[in-house]
């Protein structure tokens, strides 16, 4: 029997859709927990400290037909039988603006094997490379949660319709006497939450949040770490670069500037930096955010 959970409903900024839900995030996490338990998905990282879990690497089954042979395949071979795609969500809770409210995010992370040619030229090596967020995949989790708490699956397919996509640019990319540091065209209430979406999405993770401070302190968390190989190239390489540690701690700040907001990265002490990973981060915030 699904537990019953009132008052879950669908968030928009554009193209971004996060829930909210009438709850404490006390009261959501077990809730939230228990939906992947109950579908079976182990999670690789649960820190309810900062509201964040992360489920193990699934197969993704969706490319494969489901006539006789493959259904036999998978009845026979069960794990062994490898599709070649993998799916990861990673799933954010914060504090609504509202007392006793929850914010849920949920990010989708993909991977997909390849092969090239080895480095000694005598055959085919497997390489784990990234496909991207899939934002229908993301849609589709969302809807079952929404179902799990409580709701319709009418009501909550309609309210996941797909929104309006955004018409131009929201933030850029400046360089100043003091460094890099990206302008979000949006207030500071909403850079804030975009800016954060676009931690989850990179892949950093944040360890603790300050929004009366505007501060997020983040850690780089390579989303296909268990599967980075030798050689394995993808445009959120961070790690590629011998510039960049990916044990590093840093904080991103989120300070209002009228009706825009200013992103930039400071050290684990506080003092902002202007190095290429300074650079490096902002830029991949900035592919998220325009």
């Amino acid at each position: 029997m699904l537990p019953e959970m009132a008052g879950v409903s669908v968030q928009r900024d554009g193209d971004e859709r996060w829930l909210l839900i009438q709850l404490p995030p006390e009261q959501v996490w077990p809730k939230v927990v228990e939906f992947w338990q109950q579908n079976g998905i182990l999670l690789q990282e649960q820190n309810p400290t900062v509201g964040v879990m992360r489920t193990a690497w699934l197969e993704n089954l969706r490319n494969i037909g489901h006539d006789i042979v493959t259904d036999t395949l998978r009845s026979l071979l069960g794990g062994l039988y490898d599709p070649g795609t993998r799916d990861q969500y990673r799933v954010r809770l914060d504090r609504g603006t509202q007392p006793g409210t929850t914010e849920l995010y949920l990010t989708h992370f993909g991977m997909e094997e390849q092969f090239a040619t080895g480095t000694t030229g005598e055959g085919d090596v497997a390489v784990w490379v990234p496909t991207g967020r899939d934002p229908d995949l993301e849609a589709i989790m969302l809807r079952q949660i929404m179902v799990y708490l409580g709701e319709s699956r009418e009501r909550a397919e309609r309210l996941l319709a797909a929104g309006v996509e955004r018409g131009s640019e929201r933030a850029s990319l400046v360089t100043s006497d003091q460094g890099s540091s990206l302008l979000v065209d949006e207030p500071f209430s909403r850079a804030w939450r975009l800016v954060g979406l676009a931690l989850d999405r990179v892949g950093f993770a944040v360890e603790d949040r300050d929004r009366s401070a505007g501060t997020y302190y983040v850690r780089y968390n390579d989303p296909a770490a268990q599967a980075k190989e030798e050689g394995w190239l993808s445009k959120l390489a961070f790690w590629s670069s011998d510039e960049v540690d990916t044990q590093q701690r840093y904080q991103v700040k989120v300070n209002s500037r009228g009706a825009q907001t200013g992103v930039t990265v400071h050290n684990e002490q506080g003092q902002r930096i202007n190095t290429p990973t300074a650079t490096r981060i902002l830029t991949l915030l900035h592919e998220q955010l325009r």
